[in-house]
């Protein structure tokens, strides 16, 4: 009975990863801004954003923007902003930076 539990568990995780999973993009001006980050903590947030893009709902460090369309996600001192799109299952990132560049007007 444990061992049928666990087969079934299993292959549905595997099926929530390989068919569930969001597709991240990224605007151009969060790529621009994403590839001045340094290495060691963009590779942190590429970790999160693969975490995010299998369950965007169940993340932590997620909360909904208040005024605008869309969500922020704390990643150590830096943030990235982004869109869902449910029925298309897309994560669109818009900003990724600091606290106080992605929160600047203009």
């Amino acid at each position: 009975m444990y061992i049928y539990s666990f087969q079934v568990e299993y292959i549905r995780l595997l099926w929530h990863h390989i068919f569930m999973s969001y597709t991240i993009t990224f605007t151009r001006k969060a790529a621009k801004s994403f590839q001045k980050i340094p290495a060691k903590f963009g590779n942190g947030i590429i970790n999160a954003l693969k975490d995010l893009a299998r369950d965007p709902y169940s993340n932590g460090s997620v909360k909904k923007l208040e005024g605008h369309d869309g969500y922020r996600m704390r990643v150590g001192d830096y943030r990235v902003i982004y869109e869902l799109e449910d029925e298309i299952r897309v994560i669109r990132v818009t900003k990724v930076g600091t606290r106080g560049d992605v929160f600047k007007r203009g």
